[in-house]
């Protein structure tokens, strides 16, 4: 599994200016769309070299107009005035002085010994410092980085499969805006891991392989 082999490594490849703006502007494209492997943010994010790309964006004279004009003519992808506006102001201010904390941040969850207080220190540290990155995208992130076990985003593949199965507490998607309402979830989600002895980023993989019902293959799989 794909998963288990990146995320429950313990060797991990350092995180980059481009791998973490690869996987955080990826993770916000999305945000309230349809992501599956034949959807617009998929044939976005998989096309090469990808539109969005950190050594694209930061040479344009106009960053927010590049990546605005790439999200609206790759078609299919809702709210791109706002996740432009939104990626523009979070290139300025890692540009700014912003990337030594958020690299050094992703980078102390490449050590073989991170668990899981570290890992809910850095979903909450990049969910601070990045417009439209909240409580999921910033475990999105993570995870798509490979750098996360424990914490991973609760969508809505994830709260149809806790209905499912009977989870004894109602999970009120509108309220996992909320870190601590999410952060309560999350805990309550660990803990059925733990007596499962299956490690969440595991069980995560498996809800969204049943999800997609195994379309996601090696030809399309998104790497960052």
């Amino acid at each position: 599994m794909h998963r288990a082999t990146r995320n429950l490594s313990l060797q991990k490849p350092v995180v980059t200016k481009t791998r973490f703006w690869k996987a955080m502007s990826a993770m916000r494209l999305t945000s309230g769309q349809k992501s599956g492997p034949n959807g617009a943010v998929a044939k976005l994010v998989l096309t090469m070299p990808y539109p969005l790309a950190y050594e694209a964006v930061v040479v344009a004279n106009d960053p927010r107009a590049t990546m605005h004009a790439a999200i609206q003519e790759s078609g299919g992808i809702r709210f791109h005035t706002k996740i432009a506006d939104e990626l523009s102001e979070n290139l300025a201010n890692l540009e700014g002085g912003g990337w030594n904390d958020i690299l050094n941040c992703c980078n102390q969850l490449t050590k073989a010994d991170a668990d899981k207080l570290v890992e809910r220190k850095a979903a909450h540290f990049i969910s601070s410092k990045l417009a439209g990155i909240g409580p999921k995208q910033s475990r999105n992130t993570l995870q798509a980085l490979g750098l996360t076990r424990y914490e991973i985003p609760i969508d809505v593949r994830v709260t149809k499969w806790l209905r499912k199965i009977g989870f004894p507490i109602p999970v009120n998607a509108n309220l996992l805006s909320d870190s601590e309402y999410y952060d309560f979830v999350l805990d309550r989600f660990q803990e059925l891991c733990t007596r499962a002895n299956i490690f969440p980023c595991e069980l995560d993989a498996m809800i969204f392989a049943e999800g997609d019902r195994g379309a996601w293959t090696a030809e399309n799989q998104m790497e960052f």
